[in-house]
């Protein structure tokens, strides 16, 4: 076998084997439920259960009915609770990598961001622990990775015009500059492209598209869109877990749009050409497919309509409940408006709040779990209430003077070199690089709407915290692989300039930066991980991980 062949299969096969096995290492501890672990273990067990939550619920019902999965399949228990997370965790780990190898064409930049998802705190802990997010993380990387398929296999790709492929590194870059080439075994699919285009491009006069006058829409050839679909039917799964993700489809729109654009652009000189038409695929992929998903996800709750809280008011008790089924979809849009009521209105105190512009920074991390035993307490000493009441202490969980702590906590070797990548991001984006709108997209579109939220006098703020960040850092990660491939490209422009010819190296500066940004985050993740994982540590090293009083 090739050595390319063998790199491309070790590469995420190693990712993925590193990520589930430190996951799944110490999975039952806690040995209870922490955080907000008591809402989702609690739905997950009456969905198995009843097929429906106990009581009102928050959030629409797939994450829960796949904690319910991982319930089944290995038992009501702290290892049961958390399987289905670590899992999840683990694909979102190998959909990053297979994101940046689309994206960048690099498989160095695409094995960094896997690395950095793996290794990433707030992803660690959330695949850990019993909650929605990481669910929601892991549909939104599906969805965007379908994207790229789906721009590759349909043409919408710059460089789809048959020009040599050189190579840096292992990233296949065209002879003419542009990164954005199918992988090698997409030619044949590029081949075929590529006489579309050029025959489109080609007159008797040999101008090109952009010197004449549009094309028919008859000119445009016609494309499945398997994949876009695919895509919307995800990102459907990701509504369908947390409502949050509408900003994700978002995103899909608008990258998917913008290659839509640019390719009706390149062949007929007027990015309007066939608008309809695009509009038309852009609601069956983006609202028709993600909305029928959402639906779909409630059928248990038709199907179980009298055990649901709208199905108790209006059944009574009555067994079978006798309510026609548009009846039950008339209860369920109530439903609905009930949860948006709650979110509108939400507006709790909580010691972790933490506006968004804290976030990129690591300013407010959210504690899940805290456990010390102080002498008091080792000894077994009752303490009075303020109403005089003598009430005995729990026994303790950890030897006298340790302690254990659950601390979502991004990986600063991430979060902080990722504010840092948004140098090269911004001259991407300003050179129309759509690898650097595609991150700037899917980040922005998950990070300022919650930033606009967090501004005073906001009429519609709520209660934000850390971990709503959860979707956002499997783009952090490829936004520092960006910046790697925009050093290297950088690099080669400059040398060009000067000499004409390109450098001839395999050790290009983006690698030798992008292995120091891989080193010094695993080794933060392994001084982190007491403080992921709640191993027992003496109480002063705990505390000496509290880099921050924020932090505590």
């Amino acid at each position: 076998m090739h050595r390319s062949r063998i790199v491309a299969v070790v590469v995420p096969v190693l990712l993925v084997v590193a990520a589930l096995t430190v996951r799944v290492i110490l999975l039952g501890h806690p040995d209870r439920i922490i955080f907000d672990e008591t809402y989702y273990v609690e739905d997950a067990r009456s969905y198995l259960d009843q097929g429906v939550e106990d009581g009102f619920a928050v959030h629409p019902p797939v994450g829960k009915w796949l904690i319910a999965a991982g319930i089944a399949a290995a038992g009501d228990a702290p290892f049961g609770w958390r399987i289905s997370t670590a899992v999840a965790g683990t694909l979102l780990v190998l959909l990053t990598y297979l994101i940046g190898l689309r994206l960048l064409r690099w498989r160095g930049a695409a094995a960094l961001a896997g690395l950095l998802a793996a290794v990433d705190g707030l992803l660690f802990v959330q695949s850990r622990t019993s909650m929605l997010d990481i669910f929601l993380a892991m549909f939104v990387a599906l969805g965007a990775w379908l994207l790229l398929v789906d721009r590759d296999r349909s043409g919408l790709a710059r460089g789809r015009d048959g020009r040599a492929m050189r190579t840096v590194g292992d990233r296949p870059v065209p002879a003419g500059g542009s990164v954005d080439e199918p992988p090698a075994d997409d030619r044949t699919v590029a081949a075929g492209w590529a006489t579309t285009v050029a025959s489109d491009r080609s007159t008797a006069g040999g101008q090109t598209a952009a010197q004449q006058p549009p094309s028919d829409v008859a000119h445009l050839p016609r494309r499945g869109h398997l994949f876009r679909v695919a895509a919307g039917a995800a990102l459907g799964l990701a509504v369908a877990t947390k409502w949050s993700a509408v900003l994700a489809l978002a995103a899909g729109v608008l990258v998917t749009a913008g290659w839509e654009l640019a390719w009706r652009r390149r062949l007929t000189g007027r990015s309007t050409t066939a608008l309809g038409r695009l509009v038309a695929s852009l609601a069956v992929a983006f609202v028709l497919v993600p909305a029928g998903v959402y639906v779909a996800s409630y059928v248990p709750w038709l199907i179980n309509y009298e055990h649901t809280t709208e199905g108790r008011d209006v059944c009574r008790g009555e067994r079978p409940c006798q309510v026609s089924i548009p009846g039950r979809l008339a209860g369920l849009w109530r439903y609905q408006l009930a949860i948006a009521n709650f979110h509108t209105d939400l507006d709790a105190e909580h010691p972790y709040r933490a506006s968004a512009y804290t976030w990129p920074v690591i300013g407010r991390p959210m504690v899940y779990y805290w456990e010390n035993c102080d002498r008091q307490r080792a000894a077994g000493i009752a303490t009075r209430t303020d109403e005089g009441e003598l009430v005995e202490p729990d026994p303790c969980r950890v030897a006298p003077g340790n302690a254990g702590e659950i601390i979502a906590l991004g990986n600063p070797g991430l979060w902080w070199v990722a504010l840092g990548a948004l140098l090269p991001l911004t001259a991407g984006a300003a050179r129309r690089d759509g690898r650097a709108w595609f991150v700037v997209a899917f980040w922005g579109a998950q990070f300022l709407p919650w930033l606009v939220v967090s501004l005073p006098g906001v009429p519609f703020s709520r209660p934000l915290f850390f971990f709503y960040m959860t979707p956002i850092v499997p783009f952090l990660a490829l936004a520092v692989a960006y910046g790697l491939v925009w050093l290297d490209e950088t690099v080669e422009r400059v040398a060009a300039r000067r000499t004409g010819t390109l450098p001839r190296t395999s050790v290009t500066p983006g690698a030798v930066v992008g292995g120091l940004v891989g080193l010094v985050a695993v080794a933060l993740f392994v001084y982190f991980y007491p403080v992921l994982a709640g191993v027992e540590l003496p109480e002063a090293a705990v505390r000496q991980r509290w880099w921050f009083d924020a932090w505590i």
